[in-house]
């Protein structure tokens, strides 16, 4: 995230030691990144003491069945947080998506996906109540009879696996995983669903300028940089950006509507409880002033 925060933004220092007081979570990618290895190591990309917190504030969300969703590396620390691992993409064709060919890098570019990348969602993404109704908003203005498939921009070189119980949502031929949701309202994706028109140009701009993810890199030539923006400006113009939006626009509505009934359900949970205790603690005070109260004796005449 770059820039000054909104008016309404509460940027704080350290992270809260719960879900007390939030109604949901959203995670965001950043240059730096979570490998699994021990702390302290050259490897290592963020400081552990972060890495647990954050991964323990999420299981406080997912616990409380308050929406959590994890993008890029918040995908990845939600799938650390319940027992899944995160690895380097191996650098080989076979783990390697870019949008095309770049003569000027040498060697080239392997162990990356990046750029508007299609994803191939799972039958229980088209049946889920929040990637259901995003993936209906993708295909509206669909082509009659089109096969295209959903795009998504990326730029990561590291990957997660699936913790125990996850249901898999979405995948490609360079990694499998690529999306996920865990019990009811948790919700991770590897790939960069809020990044629309305007930053998504400006990432390709950035990794012509060797602004890669972590490292620095080489600038790449200019004919190599037409390229890359001639790659965004084709998913742009046949409508990949726009309907990406779209998806990112309903998702996070569907999860907003979940927060709110979350709300209202522990708020009705509360109040229930709280009629209980009530009811509870009148029987008793009833039981006691039938206890104290003094007791007739009848003598029965012969």
């Amino acid at each position: 995230v770059s820039g000054e925060p909104s008016k309404t933004t509460r940027v704080v220092t350290a992270l809260p030691a719960s879900s007390r007081g939030y109604d949901c979570m959203i995670i965001l990618g950043s240059p730096l990144g979570v490998l699994t290895v021990p702390p302290g190591t050259a490897e290592d990309q963020t400081p552990p003491s972060t890495t647990a917190e954050a991964e323990a504030l999420i299981r406080s969300f997912h616990k409380a069945r308050k929406p959590v969703l994890g993008l890029c590396l918040g995908s990845q620390l939600i799938s650390r947080a319940f027992g899944g691992t995160v690895e380097t993409l191996p650098r080989d064709t076979a783990h390697t998506a870019m949008p095309c060919h770049l003569p000027s890098v040498t060697p080239p570019p392997a162990g990356i996906e990046f750029g508007w990348q299609p994803q191939q969602f799972t039958r229980a993404a088209q049946t889920d109540p929040v990637l259901g109704p995003a993936l209906e908003a993708w295909r509206e203005t669909l082509p009659h009879n089109s096969d295209m498939e959903p795009k998504f921009k990326q730029w990561h070189s590291d990957a997660f696996t699936l913790p125990e119980g996850a249901i898999l949502l979405s995948s490609r031929p360079t990694w499998e995983n690529q999306a996920f949701k865990l019990g009811q309202n948790t919700y991770a994706f590897q790939y960069h669903i809020e990044v629309g028109e305007e930053v998504g140009r400006q990432w390709y701009v950035d990794y012509a300028d060797g602004c890669d993810s972590f490292k620095e890199a080489e600038a790449i030539s200019e004919g190599d940089k037409a390229a890359l923006l001639s790659h965004h400006d084709e998913a742009r113009a046949e409508g990949a950006i726009a309907k990406a939006e779209a998806f990112a626009e309903t998702v996070m509505r569907k999860l907003l509507q979940a927060a709110l009934l979350t709300r209202e359900q522990r708020a009705q949970q509360f109040r229930l409880q709280l009629v209980s205790g009530v009811a509870i603690a009148v029987a008793i005070g009833a039981t006691a002033l039938l206890l104290k109260r003094p007791t007739k004796s009848f003598r029965v005449k012969s």
